[in-house]
């Protein structure tokens, strides 16, 4: 058993079929329980499971998301959704934000390009808007800039694409963004 290949589980052989490891490439038999049984945990001394935390793979993650955003079970006022439905990998979405009101954004429905690496979710997405807007953490090219977007600089990762595009919003309608002169609605930028 390779080590490495956290894939690999050691138990009673009842159904076996073999396999070839993604992870590892080698040869491994896959074990169908006829029931489920709950395991057994053992602490290593001095610590706990329950501080320990548990990271769910990436793409389980992102499908998560999905299926948050298609079923409209988070905020009304912004969206975020996969680009194109052939994307096996989840990188390409789209955010949508519709501005507070009592800003210069107010009425206005912001897109936004969502690039998803192999690091996310422990590195934030890279964002860009497609819609042309002037904000103090957008780069002149519609590029969020993680040095002065806080959820960016103190990125955890337990924050959503929709939790950032939450914050978006929010950091529209602070004092230092929500008076400033806007481009055209519909520009957007090449």
């Amino acid at each position: 058993m390779d080590s490495n290949c956290v894939a690999h589980v050691v138990c009673d052989e009842s159904d076996v079929e073999s396999f070839v490891c993604a992870q590892c490439k080698n040869d491994r038999k896959i074990i169908f329980f006829r029931y489920i049984q709950r395991p057994k945990f053992v602490s290593p001394p001095g610590v706990f499971f329950s501080t320990m935390a548990i990271e769910v793979p990436r793409n389980f993650r992102l499908l998560d998301e999905l299926e948050h955003g298609e079923k409209g079970q988070g905020s009304a006022m912004v969206s975020v959704g996969l680009r194109d439905s052939d994307d096996i990998l989840l990188r390409f979405w789209n955010g949508t934000i519709i501005g507070p009101p009592s800003s210069a954004f107010e009425n206005r429905i912001l897109s936004l390009e969502i690039f998803c690496g192999e690091d996310y979710p422990r590195a934030p997405p890279h964002m860009k808007f497609t819609s042309k807007v002037n904000m103090t953490c957008v780069s002149p090219t519609g590029e969020i800039d993680k040095s002065k977007f806080a959820p960016f600089m103190s990125w955890s990762p337990k924050m959503t694409m929709e939790g950032v595009l939450t914050e978006l919003r929010r950091e529209m309608a602070a004092p230092h963004n929500r008076k400033l002169p806007q481009p055209p609605e519909g520009s957007c930028y090449a």
